[in-house]
């Protein structure tokens, strides 16, 4: 039985977050013949459009295909919102950034600000 994020991570601190991530990620689906047959294309696909592949195979497990950047995002995030406190200080940026309570800063100033 599949689980969709939204029943996951349901009741937990972080949920807000993982709401809003949803729609973000859209995928294609293709079969193992045709990933077979096109590999070059479709791997060309996956990094330059950061598209997701559903690779369906017959009688057997679905593959998909991220780039590399992406999971290692995704890797990350998780990482984070193992901590309920982490969680919490993340939903609580999230939500000030979407009010508009956060100025937007450049890359220098924040460097200069945390002297980097």
């Amino acid at each position: 039985m599949a689980r969709t994020m939204s029943k996951i991570f349901h009741g937990h601190p972080y949920r807000k977050i993982v709401e809003s991530l949803k729609g973000l990620a859209m995928s294609v689906d293709t079969t193992y013949t045709n990933l077979r047959q096109n590999l070059s294309s479709i791997l060309d696909q996956v990094t330059d459009d950061q598209e997701v592949v559903i690779i369906r195979r017959r009688n057997q497990r679905d593959v998909a295909m991220i780039p590399a950047d992406e999971l290692s995002s995704l890797l990350e995030t998780a990482h984070l919102l193992r901590s309920p406190a982490s969680a919490h200080r993340l939903q609580s940026a999230l939500q000030e950034s979407n009010c508009g309570k956060i100025k937007p800063s450049s890359i220098e100033a924040l460097r200069k600000e945390f002297s980097l």
